[in-house]
């Protein structure tokens, strides 16, 4: 009985290996900050930042690298949560590819967004000058929109309840002092919305599998069955012939 609840949990991680490797490096950079010290940990952050400085100068290797990276240590249990009931289910209804493509969507997307929208704000100056330089890394872009997209994937009566209430979540953090990151969230919803096709064709071709696999399995049944009803009366021909020529 023991060994049932281990196996659920063995094929739940073995199912899902996208988010649980994205943990365990998670895991890793979290460590990390937590073995550095406070100035050593603050440069760390700065370098891997999304932010317009970084963006203007090397795009590519700081919306890669702001990913893996938390703002502070403590926001790892949540996140360990959040990936486990959340991003490991649809990576099990929808596959590795499929739910990776969404978090980068998101995850780029809002960033992308949010620097477009601060780049003119600067231009207007809306806002201080130090955004150029500030610190924003994190998963939350990319994990609200893997949330949002999987909306397809629920029962129709917890849809509206769930999408409400990851757009309360992103639009209550504006009733607050609102920071850019902010902005960045109910973008990232936003995003997940318009990936859900990708998420619904791709649950139905992964659903439809099964289905496939056994029709196939049905045919060569079908296929195999003429030959062995030529080969059986051969058989018995051969038996037959073999206790007449004894009877003799």
């Amino acid at each position: 009985m023991g060994k049932m609840p281990l196996r659920r949990v063995g094929d739940y991680v073995r199912f899902a290996p996208a988010t649980f490797v994205y943990l365990t490096l998670l895991g890793i950079t979290t460590g990390v900050l937590v073995s550095s010290d406070a100035q050593e940990a603050a440069r760390l952050l700065l370098e891997r930042s999304t932010n317009l400085a970084h963006l203007s100068r090397d795009p590519a290797r700081v919306l890669l690298a702001s990913a893996f990276w938390l703002s502070s240590p403590s926001q790892l249990p949540v996140w360990v949560a959040l990936f486990v009931l959340v991003l490991a289910h649809v990576e099990h209804r929808v596959g590795s590819r499929r739910m990776v493509a969404v978090f980068a969507i998101g995850h780029v997307g809002a960033t992308l967004l949010v620097a477009g929208g601060l780049w003119i704000a600067l231009r207007a100056h809306a806002v201080a000058a130090s955004v150029v330089d500030a610190e924003d890394v994190g998963v939350s872009y990319g994990f609200l929109a893997v949330a949002s997209a999987s909306t397809c994937l629920l029962g129709r009566p917890l849809r509206a309840p769930w999408l409400g209430g990851l757009l309360v979540y992103a639009l209550s953090d504006m009733l607050t002092p609102v920071s850019f990151t902010d902005f960045g969230h109910l973008a990232a919803v936003l995003i997940g919305i318009a990936c859900t096709p990708l998420v619904r064709r791709a649950a139905v071709t992964r659903a439809m599998r099964p289905a496939k696999s056994q029709a196939r399995r049905g045919e060569l049944v079908k296929r195999r069955q003429p030959a062995l009803r030529e080969v059986q009366p051969s058989s018995s021909s051969a038996r037959a012939q073999t206790s007449s020529g004894a009877r003799m």
